[in-house]
């Protein structure tokens, strides 16, 4: 999913007359693509209008669930500020702020065609959703590698009693999987 400019390439005009040929109606409309600093000033003004939203989300919650819950759910406050934000503007097939901001728009493939809404619900969970899950998972990694090395252990010291294989050189040695068997 790409982002095309919102104005016609060359100067091109739309018109609604009805004696053009079908094969220049059949012509796709090409757009220019976006440059990079226009899709960084969309991307941080949409940031700023989801932290608007996730502004007055965090205030909801604070104000229905009190002041020690919504620092509790801080996390997930952002999400589903982000996520309705997303919602509103890509979900329901309309430009962003940031988008409309820049006369930006999202396209998908050379024709210059709207994404789907499979495509724009993949965005807004690679958006929100994605992020959110790396940010919760980040702290568990160290347990993760632990249990990993761990099992790897046992399961090494399993098939080296089983198969009566002796120390070589190019197995691992006991001490280098693991410490606490």
């Amino acid at each position: 999913m790409g982002l095309g400019r919102g104005d016609l390439s060359g100067g091109e005009s739309m018109s609604t007359s009805t004696s053009t040929s079908t094969s220049e109606s059949s012509l796709p409309r090409r757009f220019p693509l976006a440059a990079q600093p226009e899709i960084m000033r969309a991307a941080e003004k949409d940031d700023q209008y989801a932290s608007f939203v996730y502004d007055a989300c965090r205030d909801a919650f604070r104000h229905l669930f009190g002041t020690r819950v919504a620092v509790a759910y801080q996390r997930e406050t952002k999400l589903l500020g982000q996520m309705l934000y997303y919602v509103l503007t890509t979900g329901s097939g309309q430009q962003t702020l940031g988008e409309e901001y820049c006369d930006i728009t999202q396209v998908a493939g050379p024709y210059g065609i709207p994404p789907n809404p499979a495509r724009r619900a993949l965005f807004i969970v690679y958006q929100t959703a994605v992020p959110y899950i790396a940010e919760r998972i980040r702290p568990l990694l160290p347990y993760f590698k632990t249990c990993c090395r761990h099992l790897l252990c046992v399961h090494w010291k399993t098939i080296k009693s089983k198969a009566q294989i002796p120390n070589n050189r190019s197995f691992p040695s006991d001490s280098a999987m693991c410490h606490c068997c």
